[in-house]
This record gives structure tokens, sequence and C-alpha cells, in this order.
């Protein structure tokens, strides 16, 4: 909506635009993960998602003073770089147990979700506070998060140690199969989103506020599976959730891909939710997954391992 309403660009090339800006701040968020996983593992988690932090608040706050999406383009990447998704979650494993990993992945996912919720509740006031107002507000959110960061405690053990075992475990079937199953979550979530947002746009005319709102969606079914995958997964096995997860989004994509099905708002948004409950119904038993295999087939390299 920021490019499109530049009053130069197309909705073609907004659409474009779009869809290159958010792949390319994947594309750091990658690079991210492996970067950040080793610092934490060599500097400790805490100090890691403090300098990740830093740069959202200032990555955020320089979108606010550009249209030209050539420098959007390089600002959404130093975002990506910045994001603090292994840091937060190397974390969190260091400071639980074992025994709390799903209940842990869990709150830490909801609060993500809620975010999630407030970001599309902040891009519904586009009209008041158009971009700049937007990205500021970003910015100065991103920066008080980092203040609360200087509160958090070291993690037992945290911090200037050397990993062992990382190579070993990057071979592992139960690594490689677990990446396998984060790519297809990853791939589905963000690709999904994009295109549906273009969907409402081009297809049915939404305002940028109608389309934040019909994002409270996803939030809204994330925070159904978040409920039930921690209980189903100490009720059955983590991979019974895992698999029913994927069965139920593979159902939601073949039925996307049917023109005639998706031909209303209702539809769309409906399908769209249903694969996102099932993203949700199976991410965060998979996370607790994650957590036992950087613990039993590496030592110090859960950071490395998550990141990977």
């Amino acid at each position: 909506y920021h490019l499109a309403g530049n009053g130069t660009m197309t909705e073609d090339a907004a659409a474009l635009w779009t869809g290159t800006i958010s792949s390319v701040q994947f594309a750091g968020v990658v690079v991210a993960c492996l970067f950040w996983g080793i610092v934490s593992d060599r500097f400790g988690s805490h100090r890691a998602l403090r300098a990740t932090m830093v740069g959202d608040a200032a990555f955020f706050t320089a979108s606010a003073f550009t249209r030209d999406p050539h420098v959007l383009l390089v600002l959404r990447l130093a975002v990506g770089f910045s994001s603090p998704l292994v840091p937060a979650m190397t974390y969190i494993f260091a400071a639980l147990p074992a025994s709390d990993a799903v209940m842990g992945s869990s709150f830490y996912a909801f609060s993500v979700i809620l975010g999630f919720a407030a970001g599309n509740g902040l891009a519904a006031s586009y009209s008041l506070l158009r971009w700049r107002g937007i990205a500021i507000t970003s910015g100065a959110l991103c920066a008080v998060a980092l203040l609360l960061t200087l509160l958090l405690p070291p993690p037992k053990g945290g911090g200037r140690k050397r990993a062992d075992g990382v190579v070993r475990c990057l071979r592992s079937p139960n690594f490689i199969t677990q990446a396998a199953s984060t790519f297809c979550f990853g791939f589905y979530f963000n690709g999904t989103q994009a295109l549906v947002v273009v969907d409402l746009f081009t297809r049915f005319g939404f305002s940028a506020a109608q389309a934040a709102l019909v994002c409270t969606c996803v939030p809204a079914c994330w925070a159904a599976g978040m409920v039930a995958g921690p209980f189903l997964s100490q009720r059955f096995s983590i991979q019974a959730v895992i698999t029913s997860g994927f069965v139920l989004n593979i159902t939601s994509c073949v039925l996307l891909s049917i023109p005639s099905l998706n031909a209303s708002t209702a539809a769309l948004v409906g399908l769209f939710g249903m694969g996102n409950l099932a993203l949700a119904f199976q991410h965060i038993p998979n996370t607790a997954r994650l957590r036992h295999i950087g613990t039993y087939q590496t030592k110090n390299g859960m950071g490395t391992i998550s990141g990977a």
C-alpha cells in the first residue's frame, strides 16, 4: 500500500516489489539464523538477543523515511538479519528444563502471536498513521524490547563456550527431517500470507485496514493450535501431532489451489485460517523436538542447531 500510494508505481509493480521486499527480508533471516545461532553459543544468547534488538530498532526507524523500493529492499534485508528468533529460542531452551520444553515454547510462540495481532491492529490504522507513523512505532517498540532484554539474567552455563558435535548433528537423520519440516512450515506461512494480502488488494479491492483485519485470523488460528498442541503431545506423541498438522496443512493447500473454492473472501480467508491452524498445531511440538536434538546430539551447540 505504501509503494502503490506514491503515484508512480502501478498495482502490478507494487505487488512485485512487495513480494521481492518480503522475500529479501526472509533471506536476511536465513543468514541471521546461522550467524546469531553461532554467536549465541559462543557469547551467550542474552547478548545476541540484545544485539538483534539494537538492529531492529535502528532499521525499522530508518525505513520510515524512504519510499524508494531499492532503499526499502536494503533496509528490510538488514531487518531480517536482525531477527531475534534464534537467540530468543536458545535462551528459553537454556533457561528451562527439558520437561518444560513444549510448554515453554508454546508460551513464547503465544507471545509472538499476540505481537502479530497487535501489528495487524497497527496496520489497520494505516490511513491515520501512514507508513512513517507505523514504521516509527515499530522501531520504538523494538527499543522498548531492547530495554527489557537488559533485565534478562544470563542463562545457566551460557556464553563463551565452544560448540562440539554440531557437524555430526547436522548430518543426522533426526536433524534432516526436522529441517525439512521446518522449511515446509516457513514456506507455507510466508508464501500464503503474501499471496492472500495481494489477492485481497488486487482481486477484491480491500484497503490496507481491511486486509490487516483479515490477517488477524492468523493469530486467532495460531492461538487455538498452541493451546491444543502441548496437551495433545503429552496425550499422544510429538510425532503424531506433527503428522496430523501436516495432513491438515496439505488439505488446505489443495483446496486453496482450486479457483472455484476461493472465489469469495470468506472462502479464501477460511482456507487460509485452516492452513495456519495446522501450522500452529505442529509448530510447538516440532520446536520441542529441536530442543531434544540440540541438547543430546551436541555440546554447547543449541544455538547453532536452532539457527540451522
